[in-house]
């Protein structure tokens, strides 16, 4: 929202990230990318010792 909001506010970055923060497509693909890393694949708040879901016959 904040390009539709003030779109001067990128000028003064580099390129590269003007194209990035620039397309809603974009950093929606990047902010889903990093969500997806930070809650399913870093052990953050997982137990270490966490018991077996198996049942045992």
């Amino acid at each position: 929202m904040l390009p539709v909001v003030a779109p001067s506010v990128y000028h003064g970055l580099p390129q590269w990230f003007q194209t990035i923060a620039g397309s809603a497509i974009t950093s929606a693909t990047l902010t889903a990318f990093a969500l997806n890393l930070l809650f399913n694949h870093l052990p953050l708040g997982q137990p270490t010792d966490a018991p077996s879901t198996e049942a045992t016959p």
